[in-house]
């Protein structure tokens, strides 16, 4: 081999030898200097993240109890259980009580009705006005009609049913509409005359403008938001 390739290979094996001085550079640990400003930039960053989710967060709450606010007023579905007292006469009756009305709150309810003459199975017809007062203004009224049925000689029990028609009200249930049939009972306490009442209803809906329920997109869309910014948050937060 020749002198001149004998000395270009060996060189060649002295430039592999030496070290790469932009891989030592990598190799070497950072300065305290430039780590803390490689985590100071990382902690910046990081807060921006975090203030860009939270205004994105009090964005979509604003979005929603807005939309809450303007939506329009739709029918609700109710139920109510109603306990109390009766007194009567021969031909008309009050029926005072109060009971859980789910989803408005506790109710104070007033019925005046009329009888109609007696039927050959010993039952009545019944019509005539109520109210369920939730205080505050609050209250929805109208009409009813229905049938009592023949006090048991022995339990004294009288079964009722009831088909309420709702007309009106004040407050929240201002120019209200809506219907309930309802189904209950009385007892006839022998010794003191005093007649006790029971009576509910699974099946009542109501619509007045003051019932405002949000509506099923708005809600999807605020659920979603939320889902996403705290995915995204969670890994933000977690290394």
């Amino acid at each position: 081999m020749k002198k001149e390739q004998l000395n270009e290979l060996e060189g060649q094996m002295n430039r592999e030898l030496e070290p790469n001085p932009l891989q030592h550079s990598l190799d070497q640990p950072l300065s305290p200097v430039r780590r803390g400003v490689s985590f100071s930039k990382r902690r910046k960053n990081q807060m921006a993240h975090l203030r860009t989710i939270g205004l994105a967060l009090f964005s979509f709450l604003v979005f929603g109890f807005a939309s809450a606010t303007v939506a329009q007023a739709d029918t609700v579905a109710f139920t109510f259980t109603i306990n109390g007292t009766i007194t009567a006469s021969m031909a008309t009756f009050q029926a005072n009580g109060s009971g859980p009305v789910s989803p408005f709150g506790t109710a104070s309810f007033l019925a005046n009705g009329a009888l109609g003459s007696i039927n050959l199975d010993g039952s009545r017809s019944a019509s005539g006005t109520f109210s369920f007062d939730f205080g505050g203004g609050n209250l929805f009224n109208g009409t009813f009609t229905g049938v009592n049925f023949a006090r048991n000689p022995v339990t004294q029990i009288a079964l009722f049913t009831r088909s309420l028609t709702i007309t009106g009200g004040t407050g929240i249930f201002n120019l209200a509409s809506g219907s309930a049939t309802a189904a209950g009972n009385s007892v006839l306490n022998p010794t003191t005359g005093l007649i006790t009442f029971s009576f509910s209803s699974t099946d009542g809906r109501i619509s007045a403008p003051g019932i405002v329920v949000p509506e099923p997109a708005t809600l999807l869309l605020l659920g979603s938001g939320l889902a996403g910014i705290a995915v995204r948050l969670r890994r933000r937060l977690v290394p």
